[in-house]
């Protein structure tokens, strides 16, 4: 099948950044070209040169700010440059307004009429600073603000050290006056011993040398620990400056625990279901590791980031995420237990065990050593969003055997690109509450969607990219509860779909 036309506007809309340069470059050049005429040589003419170079510029500016506003449509950029987007946008428009109108009046010129000369140059001179505006603005939205002059910022002196620790063994006299040194008694008597502390912590098991040893990490302070790590290592994708990657900055815990909960890339108490803990746990070949570039974090900044997440993820700017003010953080989910047997009684007991509720920590752990990714959806249940297309040459039917054990948890599943087929599609039935389905890109034909037509709970089903046809469409007609289905560049036809939407009416077919 054909591109769909949402398709082919956003290809377009992404040739913006190759397209930009070309109408930047040659309505500068015209501008410098006519000014070095007019306030140097003082020719009362027009310049050939900057005509020529205004006609293809100009031409040049609409096709970039088409393209641009497409691919800001398409692919916005991060929050926190919406005000920058909306004037790089307008600017852009106008650039190619006002450049139109200046090859306009660079034709319409009657020969040395000092006023139409005058007229044309102003505009091209309008063209040339608006071309200016719109770069920096753009160069903001993707760099930070004040990235073109921060080079020439002086750097901040170093930060004062304060005052010197109060914990310090030998600190130095602040005055004139001998410290007073304090001399044990080496035999001390035995009727008056000195009281021993207590903990802070209730310690685990019998410690047999009751010689103290290195204090118990009790918590992860985000300010000196984990706040460095996100500065050093994800602050140019996702710090306060530039268009942020995903739409996640990581220099203000506020940016991170705002709208849906369930979106959150950081799940307070839960360092499992966290997408942030997964992607840096993912092998280094992986390409979806962060950060994405540089080395890999070592494995005790992992740790760091772990062990703050599970102890509640709190910061200065949010002490306690995902709770009320003022309340405790979160704990993780527990874990079902089994149900304990039964006492004896009168009543007749079942010989069978209870079967053991699933590791579903072990699981996940498997997926992301696989690298793909596994999570719950909350904090508040066991169901899980599993992505194995993230692992798209390791990805077979065979690695579907790694969800065993979520056969009542999985609800959301990503197996694009992946090297998926029917076989392995068939395993997918023992998945009764899967509502999202992605099998796009994949080697699936009509025969996967006579086992998704069983999936009584599916919601969301994306096939862009299969071999499936208006034969395997047909299965899907008793899908009650499907909402969206993506069709772009497969075999079906329009007979096909409308049989389908006959069947399921509130249905959106996107082909």
């Amino acid at each position: 099948m054909d591109p769909t036309p949402n398709a082919l506007l956003q290809f377009l809309g992404r040739l913006h950044p190759l397209v930009v340069h070309f109408p930047i470059a040659l309505l500068l050049v015209a501008g410098v070209i006519e000014g070095w005429f007019a306030f140097v040589k003082r020719e009362r003419e027009a310049s050939a040169s900057a005509t020529t170079c205004l006609a293809f510029g100009a031409f040049g500016a609409v096709a970039a700010a088409l393209f641009g506003w497409l691919y800001a449509d398409f692919d916005p950029p991060g929050r926190g440059v919406e005000s920058e987007l909306l004037w790089h946008r307008w600017v852009g428009v106008a650039t190619a307004v006002v450049a139109v109108i200046a090859f306009i009046a660079s034709r319409t010129m009657s020969g040395r009429s000092p006023g139409s000369v005058l007229r044309y140059r102003i505009l091209l001179g309008g063209a040339a600073l608006l071309v200016l505006f719109g770069s920096h603005l753009g160069g903001e939205m993707v760099y930070g603000e004040g990235y073109l002059w921060e080079s020439f910022e002086s750097q901040a002196p170093p930060a004062d050290p304060g005052p010197p620790s109060t914990t310090d063994p030998d600190p130095a006299p602040t005055s004139g006056t001998e410290p007073i040194v304090v001399t044990p008694d080496p035999d001390p008597e035995p009727s008056d011993p000195e009281p021993e502390p207590e903990p802070d912590i209730e310690p685990i098991g019998t410690v047999a040398d009751p010689t103290p040893a290195d204090p118990v990490r009790t918590g992860v302070d985000y300010l000196t620990q984990i706040a460095p790590i996100f500065e050093a290592r994800c602050g140019k994708c996702h710090g306060a400056k530039g268009r942020a990657k995903a739409g996640l900055r990581l220099h203000d815990m506020r940016e991170v625990f705002t709208g849906d909960r369930e979106y959150w890339v950081i799940q307070p108490g839960d360092a499992a279901a966290s997408v942030l803990a997964q992607l840096v746990r993912l092998p280094a070949d992986s390409d979806d590791i962060m950060p994405a570039s540089g080395d890999p974090l070592t494995a005790e900044q992992i740790q760091l980031i772990v062990d703050w997440i599970d102890q509640g993820a709190s910061s200065p700017e949010v002490p306690h995420p995902g709770t009320e003010a003022g309340g405790a953080p979160v704990a993780p989910p527990v874990e079902e237990a089994a149900p304990a047997a039964p006492e004896a009684s009168n009543e007749t007991a079942s010989t069978d065990a209870p079967a053991p509720a699933p590791d579903r920590d072990a699981i996940a752990r498997a997926i992301v050593e696989h690298g793909g990714f596994a999570g719950r959806v909350s904090l508040e249940s066991n169901d899980f969003d599993v992505n194995l297309g993230l692992a798209v040459e390791r990805t077979t039917d065979a690695s579907l055997a790694l969800l065993d054990g979520l056969e009542a948890d999985l609800v959301a599943l990503d197996l694009s690109r992946s090297k998926v087929t029917d076989a392995g599609v068939a395993k997918l039935k023992a998945f009764p509450r899967l509502a999202r389905l992605r099998l796009d890109r994949t080697q699936i034909g009509d025969d996967a969607l006579r086992t998704v037509g069983a999936l009584e709970a599916l919601v969301y089903l994306n096939l862009v990219g299969t071999a499936v046809t208006d034969a395997g469409l047909d299965a899907l007609h008793g899908l009650a509860n499907l909402r969206q289905l993506y069709l772009w560049q497969t075999s079906v036809t329009d007979e096909g779909v409308a049989r389908l939407e006959a069947a399921l009416p509130e249905l959106d077919v996107e082909r």
